[in-house]
């Protein structure tokens, strides 16, 4: 990765990232900690790509930085049908949609934490189970657990 041009090294590291992190620890590549080590300032940069991986992992320090994440999104959602630009599937959209709208209700701003839940539920056409699962929990005004809604869809799907 030393020398791929930036923008393509942050691609590279969060595929690596997403890749490694979904393997048991044992099956990761042998220098896993070492590359994301060296690679750490990555996650500082402001791209969709870095925010995809935030909102795929637990991002703990998350506190003030709703209204950049926001930016960030709509930047990507301005620009991603232009000419060789990422695209990312409309359930890992709906993904980064819910995590910004976590973000807003965690710094207690629930009229955008409202604005982005609804986004979310009005982008994923098709998938009525979980647009159903968002407006029950979006009623509650409180942040979405991932795990608990990934259970729920699992539940449901298996019915």
């Amino acid at each position: 990765m030393p020398t791929t041009p930036k923008r393509y090294k942050i691609q590279m590291f969060v595929m690596y990232v997403l890749y490694n992190g979904l393997l048991n620890e044992s099956l990761r590549s042998v220098n896993y900690n070492k590359v994301t080590d060296a690679h750490s300032a990555l996650l500082q940069e402001h791209t969709i790509e870095i925010l995809l991986l935030h909102s795929l992992s637990v991002w703990e320090d998350s506190e003030g930085k709703a209204l950049s994440c926001e930016e960030i999104f709509k930047s990507y959602e301005k620009n991603k049908f232009k000419e060789n630009r990422l695209n990312i599937p409309d359930f890992l959209e709906c993904i980064v949609r819910i995590q910004i709208a976590n973000m807003f209700m965690q710094e207690g701003n629930v009229e955008k934490y409202n604005e982005w839940i609804i986004n979310a539920i009005l982008n994923i056409p098709g998938n009525l189970e979980l647009q159903n699962l968002l407006f029950e929990i979006k009623e509650q005004d409180k942040s979405i657990d991932l795990q608990e809604l990934w259970n729920k869809l699992a539940s449901i799907n298996k019915n």
